[in-house]
C-alpha cells in the first residue's frame, strides 16, 4: 500500500522479478509455430494447469511476419522443472484426449428443448 492507502499496481518489472524468483533456472522450448495465436492458445492451456509458460518472439512475429520464418517462429518456453508435465499435456492435446465431443451431452452441455 502507498501513503494514500491505495494498493499500488504491479509494474511489469515487479512481475518479471517475481517470476524470476519463483522459476529461476533454465527455460526450454517445448513448441514452435509460425502462427503466434497457436502458441498463445497453448500458453493459456499450460497456465490453466499451473504450468508457467512464456511466449518468445510473439510480438515480433505479429509486427514483422516475414521475419518469423528467419527467426524460427514463435517459441513456447517453460522452466526446466516443468518440461516433463508440459510435454505430457501437449501430447494429450495432440492425441485428442482433451478434445470436445460432437455430441452436446458428451460436452457437459444440457440439450436445448
Amino acid at each position: 500500500m502507498n501513503a494514500t492507502g491505495m494498493i499500488s499496481p504491479v509494474t511489469e518489472m515487479d512481475a518479471l522479478s517475481s517470476a524470476d524468483a519463483r522459476h529461476s533456472g533454465d527455460f526450454e522450448t517445448i513448441a514452435t509455430s509460425l502462427i503466434p495465436s497457436d502458441i498463445y492458445i497453448l500458453q493459456g492451456r499450460l497456465s490453466s494447469d499451473g504450468i508457467p509458460a512464456f511466449v518468445v518472439d510473439g510480438h515480433m512475429s505479429q509486427v514483422q511476419s516475414l521475419w518469423s520464418i528467419a527467426t524460427g517462429g514463435v517459441r513456447l518456453q517453460v522452466p526446466s522443472a516443468f518440461v516433463e508435465r508440459a510435454r505430457q499435456m501437449l501430447a494429450e492435446l495432440d492425441a485428442g484426449h482433451l478434445a470436445l465431443g460432437d455430441d452436446e451431452e458428451e460436452c457437459g452441455v444440457a440439450p436445448k428443448e
